[in-house]
């Protein structure tokens, strides 16, 4: 959670140096907390994995970047770089041009080295790799773990992050299996580290390619110099979600399902957590539980499942504990699950049920879902807590990842590219996915400037800035009359989106064309972050008109519509009676105009 700095409004903050600083402050207050889904080929619509991705931390570097494909000389080291997720989480040229260094920034610095193949795969990163060109995706889920490790470069004796582990599975691997083995195998070898404290030191990964999707957690070893963890591989018609806790419990000795490391069981046996006679679980043994307070994952886990299998009539005040299962691990959908339902799902707040924060006082008059911390240095804490829901107003972006089988990298036939990074800058309820093709992943040019370049420090209005802020500025506009402007903000995103799989698949046709015809992979790839680039850009253009048109359309509490302008609203009566309106001891007089 990101407290908002007493400062704000002093000379301090408009001094560059001490308004760095500040944001520095503020970034260590900072915890990710995140919603992320895995689906197996057989529970989608188009027939292959997806995994999905909340990025639910306020203060994060935002930038979808296209990392290129690089061949390496025989010997070569590879450099493995601490956690940093704020703006800028990396600065350095030779990663990616997107990352090279602006006015004021330095180089980030190496805390290690490991060995390096001769050749790594393109791809497209966030705060943690995303997608490569082989279609191999990863996304992400902060857990609470019983061990705490650091990094070297802190005293510790861990070299690796998730993010470096998610880095290096996309440049080496284009098979799921192969990349829980990649992250699990470097991190028991160099030292895994999650965030300094037992609420986040553990990490989840969901990893699916175009035929497998697995579920992996890893935490850091008690003494810090190694890693444990677990892999199970979500059945075909099925669908797992993962929020802020390890989900994993029995593990069975199937390969084909589950992988682990050497000293799973005998470390949860040293430690205690697991007397070595009784069924073995994962999550018992090494899991502290949700974090932040109940519920605070076990709603968010039966609402991801209730909407893919109602008919599992799942019971949402169980909640859930490390000790014991509550909900099944995963369910099979009662219908395909198609990439639009999967958008929804990511902007849900629990509309329709018992615990619909569009409703009741603390959405307000007009039913807004936001709901800031409950307390901060301006305001004491009391004791409580709102709902948490998959959608949430300080979320950094969002992720819909649905690989295909890319013909320019693996052997075989010719088969359409039309597998697609679906990226939500923001707040996923107020934002617009836009697609990037996955086989234009580590083009230079395979991310619109809107969407690679700009962070929270500085806003300018319209499209010489990030598409972040559209998305920032309808957000908040859109809480001033949640009621009347949220369904202005579906239309345009069930129209926009439509369109937008509408080109992925005429795109994927196109592709394969001309790929059949002759041009090599390179024509193909750089066709592909052409047309990519050119359709993301159109989508950003979309959504700072639509920003424009609410502002203009619903303002000063009034509506102008065509032939309507200044059309009052007003306030609902039944909250207008809750706050004490009609106990007003006489009412005003009417207004005369002379």
């Amino acid at each position: 959670k990101l407290q908002f700095l007493y400062l704000i409004g002093r000379p301090a903050l408009f001094n560059p140096m001490k308004r760095k600083a500040l944001l520095l402050v503020a970034a260590a207050c900072s915890a990710s907390a995140c919603t992320s889904l895995a689906l197996g080929k057989d529970a989608t619509s188009h027939g292959t994995p997806v995994v999905t991705h909340t990025m639910d931390e306020a203060n994060n570097d935002f930038r979808l970047i296209s990392v290129p494909a690089k061949d390496w000389p025989a010997g070569s080291r590879r450099p493995v770089y601490e956690e940093h997720e704020p703006y800028p989480r990396f600065v350095g040229a030779q990663m990616s041009p997107s990352y090279a260094p602006l006015a004021g920034q330095n180089l980030s610095e190496p805390i290690g080295h490991v060995d390096q193949v001769r050749h790594t795969y393109g791809r497209y990163e966030t705060s943690y790799a995303s997608m490569n060109e082989a279609g191999l995706s990863i996304t992400e889920s902060t857990c609470g773990a019983k061990t705490v490790a650091l990094p070297v470069s802190q005293g510790g004796a861990a070299l690796f992050w998730i993010g470096e582990l998610s880095q290096l599975a996309l440049e080496r691997c284009a098979t799921a299996r192969c990349a829980v083995e990649t992250m699990g195998k470097y991190g028991t070898e160099y030292g895994f580290y999650g965030e300094a404290e037992m609420e986040g030191s553990g990490e989840s990964l969901l990893v699916a390619d175009t035929s497998e999707a697995w579920v992996f957690h890893m935490l850091s070893s008690p003494c810090g110099k190694s890693a444990v963890w677990v892999a199970r591989r979500v059945p075909d018609g099925h669908a797992t979600v993962v929020a802020n806790m390890f989900t994993i419990r029995a593990v069975t000795n199937d390969t084909n399902d589950y992988l682990h490391s050497s000293n799973m069981h005998s470390v949860a046996k040293e430690q205690g957590w697991w007397d070595g006679v009784s069924a073995f679980d994962f999550t018992a043994a090494y899991s502290i539980g949700e974090y932040g307070h109940e519920f605070y994952s076990g709603r968010r886990m039966w609402r991801a499942l209730s909407l893919l299998a109602p008919s599992a009539h799942l019971d949402p005040e169980i909640g859930v504990t490390a000790e014991t299962a509550t909900y099944p691990w995963s369910v099979k959908p009662d219908a395909p699950v198609t990439l639009a339902q999967l958008r929804a799902l990511n902007r849900d707040h629990y509309e329709g049920t018992a615990y619909d924060m569009t409703k009741g006082m603390a959405a307000g008059p007009f039913g807004s879902p936001n709901r800031l911390d409950g307390g901060t240095r301006f305001f004491p804490q009391p004791k409580g807590a709102w709902e948490r829901a998959i959608a949430m107003w300080r979320t950094s972006y969002s992720l819909v990842l649905a690989p295909r089988v890319n013909s320019l990298v693996t052997t075989g036939p010719a088969v359409a590219p039309t597998g697609a990074l679906w990226y939500a800058p923001h707040n996923p309820h107020a934002s617009l996915y836009v697609p990037f093709l996955q086989a234009a992943a580590g083009q230079p040019d395979a991310v619109a400037k809107d969407y690679s370049t700009g962070s929270q420090e500085a806003f300018v209005y319209g499209k010489t800035t990030a598409a972040w802020w559209s998305t920032n500025l309808i957000m908040n506009w859109i809480d001033r009359m949640y009621s009347f402007m949220a369904p202005v903000v579906k239309e345009a995103q069930l129209r926009l989106e439509t369109e937008s799989e509408e080109f992925v698949a005429a795109q994927g046709d196109s592709l394969n064309t001309l790929f059949a015809g002759g041009a090599t992979a390179d024509e193909v790839r750089a066709r592909a972050a052409t047309a990519g680039n050119a359709h993301a850009s159109s989508r950003a253009d979309a959504w700072w008109a639509l920003a424009g048109n609410l502002v203009q359309q619903f303002n000063d509490g009034y509506i102008n519509a065509p032939g309507a302008t200044g059309t009052i609203v007003g306030y609902p009566s039944w909250w207008l009676q809750r706050v004490g309106y009609t106990h007003f001891p006489t009412p005003p007089p009417a207004e005369k105009c002379t």
